[in-house]
């Protein structure tokens, strides 16, 4: 009887260690995406996590855990996921700065130094390092670009 229990008791255990095994073993695990986020914070926590993920992919990957069919499925789709957040952030950065003042005045800036070359106040523009250097300078001062005369 003791046995028998014994055996029973062993079927049971071997059956719970290796039912894993028959099992899909590696699944997405849900990302929180924020179509419509009210803030940048929950995007950024989302980048984070997604970024987790594809290293905790990466790591598990290394270690033998996850064969190269799953590795490279897994990693394709998190990083297609975290491509669309990052998206997601530079249209809500881009957007934020659309009426900022101090943006509009650089905006204009940079057309100016595009209508003149580059050339303001005996001063123009390096197109190597963006510095200014003097009008008639060849070679720019701090990058050693050749300048054109």
């Amino acid at each position: 009887m003791t046995y028998l229990l014994a055996t029973i008791i062993s079927l049971f255990i071997s059956g719970y260690v290796v039912y894993p095994l028959f099992q899909k073993r590696y699944q997405l695990t849900p990302l929180m995406f924020f179509e419509n986020a009210g803030n940048l914070n929950d995007l950024e926590s989302a980048k984070e996590e997604a970024l987790r993920a594809i290293k905790e992919i990466d790591f598990e990957y290394q270690l033998g855990k996850m064969t190269r069919e799953d590795y490279e499925s897994l990693k394709a789709e998190y990083q297609r996921r975290a491509v669309l957040i990052l998206k997601q952030i530079d249209d809500r950065q881009q957007r934020n700065m659309e009426g900022d003042p101090l943006e509009e005045r650089i905006r204009l800036y940079r057309q100016q130094l595009k209508r003149t070359g580059g050339i303001q106040n005996n001063q123009r523009l390096c197109p190597q390092c963006g510095q200014m250097v003097q009008k008639d300078y060849q070679f720019c001062v701090y990058c050693g670009e050749k300048l054109n005369v």
